[in-house]
């Protein structure tokens, strides 16, 4: 996970932002599974009957008592936080990202050949919102594996709440209960900021909260502004859009539509 032996994992908007990353993320967890059928009690409930609250309230908890660990033992420039999740959201993890641990990263990368027509501010830019390129990526997956437990057995059940859909006759039932799954993680990170968790005043706007996930389509943005204000998502919006304009231009010059 130290982004230099994988393949480069740019962070950029998808060409076809319409598509929905958790659709081809579960048809792809079924095909794999042979869409194989259990008796196992999550596998039997139905969207309609799912009670999040339990998901809520494990989330909640769970995510207020890392970051303010983080706040405590962490002595750098904190600016992006985020719930880290996989495509169809079976398991999460919180992830902070710093100035310092940016810097540190693009000092790393500068030494390799991928890097080496770019401007150190350009490698910046390139890494600064790539989660998986967070120099604190692989200690917030160890150090909140038991305090996330819950959370994550909770998010498997959701995960084969969505596998057992029926999309035979159509996407509208995965598509609602998906999007409630999303409503859940807004609302409880919407909450902590409003109790101030994140920080208040100048200090919560120099701090992103979202969730996001490997491969990021236009969604992240729509989760951005849905629980941060303007100010605090400003960064954030000002990256995006430059990594946009990078990966249009390298379309542009290997002749790619």
């Amino acid at each position: 996970m130290d982004g230099i032996e994988r393949p480069w994992n740019l962070l950029v908007p998808m060409k076809k932002p319409e598509l929905v990353l958790l659709r081809w993320a579960v048809v792809g967890t079924v095909l794999l599974c042979g869409c194989r059928k259990g008796t196992r009690e999550e596998e039997r409930m139905r969207p309609s009957s799912y009670d999040f609250a339990p998901f809520k309230a494990g989330l909640y908890s769970a995510t207020k008592t890392y970051f303010r660990g983080v706040e405590r033992d962490v002595d750098e420039r904190v600016y992006c936080f985020v719930l880290y999740t996989s495509g169809e959201m079976s398991s999460f993890f919180p992830l902070f990202m710093t100035e310092e641990g940016l810097d540190r990263v693009c000092a790393e990368y500068r030494q390799h050949s991928l890097y080496a027509g770019d401007t150190d501010e350009e490698i910046h830019e390139y890494l600064r919102y790539n989660p998986e390129d967070s120099s604190h990526y692989l200690q917030c997956l160890d150090s909140s594996e038991d305090l996330f437990a819950d959370v994550n057995r909770i998010g498997g059940q959701m995960a084969a709440v969505l596998q057992s859909i029926d999309t035979g006759h159509g996407w509208q039932e995965f598509e609602d209960f998906a999007a409630k799954t999303e409503d859940a993680i807004v609302d409880v990170l919407k909450r902590l900021s409003d109790e101030g968790v994140f920080g208040t005043g100048d200090e919560r706007n120099k701090i992103f909260v979202s969730m996001m996930m490997g491969d990021q389509d236009d969604s992240v943005l729509r989760l951005g502004r849905r629980i941060n204000r303007p100010a605090a998502r400003a960064d954030f919006e000002r990256n995006w859009a430059w990594l946009g304009e990078q990966a249009e231009a390298q379309s542009t010059e290997s002749g790619l539509p």
